[in-house]
């Protein structure tokens, strides 16, 4: 994809709320969108609010075949499966973009998903405040972009150079996918202690220990302590919640305020807080890293441990942060 490219041809995997936003953005900054969901009705929605330059691909096969950069706007746990679809038709000079803020069985990052299923090299990963509301309204929405190659900075910037995305780049793929997946556990410990009638000074501060936690677990996997620290990080903290984090503090919430973790967690599917929580829990054990904010909320979670005396017990630690 070059400057010279004219109305570049981009699939939006998914019609969720992000990818009705990113397609919605694309198409007014005069791309062509290929959108594939799973259900059909999902697609003709977007593609009438979105307007000119959209088309609902029948298959993931149709939106990916052609296009020069494709987004993965699905929950991690349905990454794979698409990947894999995607992955019979994509070919090596197409770039990829995901915005997924968890990991597989076995702490397995989305980048390596689609690494594993496709021939794809380019692959980048959205993070950061992604408030896609103010999108919505026409105020400037702000996104870390990590990714080893420059190719997918360029073609993200041609690609928004028409809009009030504002992009800030970083080669630490890992670190920006270590920031969003350790976020929703973040907020999982905030909406419990929200729920259990904690206050706002210890909801602030189980967050800020969700992100120094993040930044063990990154430099585990060879992240950088910067990208903790910038948009994908600490920037992450500061403004509204994202639909993801958003969601996963509603479900520690409703944990919180006495519905058994079991229950509330059957009734919010597609989460992807509560197993980023257990996988990241079973690496900080194997690797010998004190993370014991994941690991109460992995006890709340998956082990039956009441959310107030957890947490209390994460409350009474020192916070050394060390990036």
């Amino acid at each position: 994809m070059t400057t010279t490219t004219s109305s570049p041809k981009v699939a939006v995997l998914g019609a969720g709320k992000l990818g009705a936003a990113v397609t919605g953005l694309l198409a007014s900054a005069g791309a062509r969108v290929a959108l594939w969901a799973r259900r059909p009705e999902a697609s003709a929605a977007v593609q009438q609010t979105a307007g000119k330059g959209v088309d609902v691909a029948a298959t993931i096969a149709d939106a990916v075949r052609g296009a020069q950069l494709m987004c993965f706007a699905v929950p991690v746990d349905a990454l794979r499966e698409v990947a894999r679809a995607a992955g019979d038709v994509t070919t090596g000079d197409q770039i990829a973009l995901h915005a997924c803020r968890g990991v597989e069985t076995g702490f397995v990052l989305p980048s390596e998903v689609l690494r594993e299923e496709t021939c794809l090299k380019q692959i980048g990963a959205l993070g950061g405040p992604l408030y896609l509301d103010d999108a919505a309204h026409g105020r400037p929405l702000v996104a870390a972009v990590g990714a080893r190659f420059d190719d997918v900075f360029r073609a993200v910037r041609l690609l928004t150079k028409n809009t009030r995305v504002r992009v800030h780049a970083t080669h630490d793929l890992v670190g920006v996918e270590l920031c969003g997946a350790i976020s929703n556990v973040a907020q999982l410990a905030a909406g419990m202690a929200e729920g259990a009638g904690l206050g706002e000074t210890d909801q602030g501060t189980l967050l800020v220990r969700g992100l120094a936690e993040a930044a063990q677990l990154g430099a585990a996997r060879g992240a950088e302590a910067a990208t903790f620290l910038g948009i994908a990080g600490v920037g992450d903290l500061i403004p509204r919640q994202v639909t993801s984090t958003r969601r996963n503090r509603h479900l520690g919430r409703e944990i919180g305020q006495g519905t058994a973790a079991a229950r509330a967690m059957t009734a919010h599917t597609a989460l992807e807080g509560p197993v980023t929580a257990r996988e990241a829990r079973t690496l900080g054990d194997r690797l010998g890293l004190k993370l014991p904010l994941i690991q109460a909320v992995d006890d709340v979670l998956w082990r039956g441990a009441a959310p107030a005396e957890a947490l209390e017990r994460v409350l009474a630690l020192d916070l050394s942060l060390s990036f």
